[in-house]
């Protein structure tokens, strides 16, 4: 958790993988499916089940979250493959993706308000240095592309 840089993602492990020819082991590791054809179907076998899996995921994104600054996690960029900020490197533009994910991120890590205001204007202020403000109030938003 500490030491990658970069984008990362990760999945949690759907009955339907193709990949895996779990099926013929299906009495020896108990694989049950609820919809063996439908990814969101609950399921469960010998050591694990689909809710258990969802709440590592979880807990897993938010400890990497919280615990280190250059690793972003790959889920809103996906459409947007190129850099936000062309004109910066890589590691500005990794740095601005996660003040973008720790500024969103902000009500779930933070139930104290005047913490997650405080982790709210130092996001904010990272993407001052770079360049990033907010839009003055009223102004409309330009959506064309750049």
């Amino acid at each position: 958790m500490e030491e990658y840089i970069g984008h990362f993602s990760m999945a949690r492990f759907t009955i339907t993988d193709e990949n895996m020819p779990m099926w013929q082991d299906r009495e020896k590791f108990r694989i049950e499916a609820e919809d063996p054809n439908d990814p969101g179907s609950p399921w469960s076998h010998i050591g694990m089940d689909s809710d258990r899996a969802g709440q590592l995921l979880t807990e897993t994104l938010d400890k990497v979250r919280r615990t280190n600054d250059r690793a972003v996690l790959k889920f809103w960029q996906h459409n947007y493959q190129h850099w936000l900020l062309p004109q910066h490197d890589r590691k500005t533009n990794l740095a601005v993706e996660k003040s973008l994910e720790l500024l969103a991120m902000t009500p779930r890590d933070f139930t104290d308000p005047d913490e997650g205001a405080h982790a709210m204007r130092t996001q904010l202020g990272q993407l001052r240095s770079v360049g990033i403000e907010p839009a003055p109030e009223g102004r409309e938003l330009c959506l064309d592309p750049l």
